[in-house]
């Protein structure tokens, strides 16, 4: 390339003087220019449509919908009970007269120096109700038991004594004298038990009768050696107790009775 030439040329024409310009490289470095403004120019027209669109979104009014009041809604359930009567009300039926009563049962436990009221017999309770005293009432009613005093009412339980021992009493038996004493002189330590050194507790568990009398005895905690023995011995030796009591009145009770025997 002559000097005038050289001076004429572009840069690029001086760099790839004998080489392929048809290859790319010549191309692409000869339209950087052009191309880098026409990038920059679809940039800002993008920028300035979207600044043209947000502008125009934050200046558009907002039209509220009118305010429409809900329709009031009676509901089925509400129409039955306006329409469903209320049932009359009804006072109850007043209670019954009282009936007449007999004294049954004296409930009170007499000492042993007084004598206790007999209970009414059974020809006594004809068309009456058992209760605690005597009251007169309508015949023809057998309706409220008058309960008498002033403390609460609660119904009258009497409880059905039979033959059969009771263990829980008002008033347990009572031997008659000193217990210890007479067990401490009757007792004979057995040899059988002295010889093989044997000592410990005896239980004898029996029925005090209704008269006093000791009956139905039985060893409830043994010991062995001839101790059991000694001690039934003793026991059915007794003389009659005074029987227990419930609701002052006798009744067969379940006694226990433990004796000792203890080698000096």
């Amino acid at each position: 390339m002559d000097a005038k030439k050289f001076l004429e040329a572009d840069y690029l024409d001086i760099v790839f003087e004998n080489r392929n310009k048809a290859y790319g490289s010549y191309e692409l470095r000869k339209n950087y220019a052009r191309r880098v403004k026409k990038a920059g120019s679809f940039a800002l027209l993008a920028v300035v449509a979207l600044a043209s669109f947000s502008f125009i979104t934050s200046n558009r009014k907002t039209v509220a919908p009118a305010y429409i009041p809900p329709p009031t809604v009676i509901t089925e359930i509400q129409k039955l009970e306006k329409e469903i009567p209320k049932p009359p009300v009804v006072a109850p039926p007043p209670p019954p007269p009282a009936a007449p009563t007999a004294s049954f049962a004296d409930m009170t436990i007499s000492p042993d120096d007084l004598t206790d009221k007999p209970p009414a017999e059974i020809t006594d309770l004809t068309n009456v109700m058992p209760g605690v005293a005597n009251n007169k009432g309508d015949s023809s009613s057998m309706g409220e038991m008058p309960i008498a005093g002033n403390g609460p009412k609660t119904p009258l339980v009497i409880p059905v004594i039979d033959n059969t021992p009771v263990s829980y009493v008002d008033q347990m038996p009572e031997f008659a004298g000193d217990l210890g004493q007479y067990l401490s002189d009757h007792i004979s330590y057995p040899e059988n038990a002295r010889a093989a050194g044997i000592q410990g507790r005896v239980v004898v568990s029996f029925v005090v009768n209704v008269d006093g009398a000791v009956v139905d005895l039985k060893i409830s905690r043994s010991l062995g050696s001839g101790c059991d023995e000694e001690a039934m011995r003793v026991i059915k030796g007794m003389p009659k107790w005074k029987p227990g009591k419930l609701n002052g009145k006798a009744v067969r009770t379940i006694y226990n009775q433990p004796i000792s025997f203890k080698l000096d």
